[in-house]
């Protein structure tokens, strides 16, 4: 007999994962993943300017020095977003703490995901031998897990919340 909690962590899984698809599937009729694509670019290239780096912009491609970023969708936070939105929508929790989950998240997996693509800027200018390993291996890896411990940090806040709610307070 399995117990309730392993049901309620499966069917979390299930979930979230299904809310994932639906998410990523209704982003891209939207097509939003070009606009995504040019506004990270645009951004970035508007924060590296700031900082005083030179760059050039052109669609979804920033240049600066001799090191040429395309932002593709997986550089936009995109994905990051969805999992995190498709966590806290799975999550059994009152309405009012998904939407304050979703509303704060995602600002807060943007503003990380820039700060990303400027630290890589700076890396793939500075040392070019260290930027594929801290694109793909440093940052895949700290990005993912700011995620889960946004997701934590609301989980633990939104259940708190529903048991206020449920004991009448």
């Amino acid at each position: 007999m399995k117990s309730s909690s392993s049901f309620g962590a499966a069917r979390f899984a299930v979930v979230a994962c299904l809310l994932l698809v639906v998410l990523y599937i209704l982003t891209a009729q939207l097509g939003l993943v070009e606009m995504l694509n040019h506004a990270n670019a645009r951004v970035l290239h508007a924060c590296l300017q700031v900082m005083g780096l030179p760059t050039q912009l052109d669609g979804d491609v920033v240049a600066t020095g001799s090191m040429r970023l395309q932002i593709i969708t997986e550089c936009t936070g995109l994905y990051s977003m969805l999992i995190l939105a498709s966590a806290v929508l799975a999550f059994p929790a009152p309405v009012r703490a998904k939407v304050l989950g979703i509303a704060v998240g995602l600002p807060f997996v943007m503003l990380v995901n820039v700060g990303r693509l400027i630290t890589l800027a700076f890396i793939g200018n500075a040392w070019p031998d260290l930027f594929h390993a801290t694109h793909v291996y440093l940052w895949q890896v700290t990005l993912l897990l700011m995620i889960v411990c946004a997701w934590v940090v609301w989980a633990r806040w939104a259940g708190r919340l529903a048991a206020r709610a449920a004991a009448g307070e």
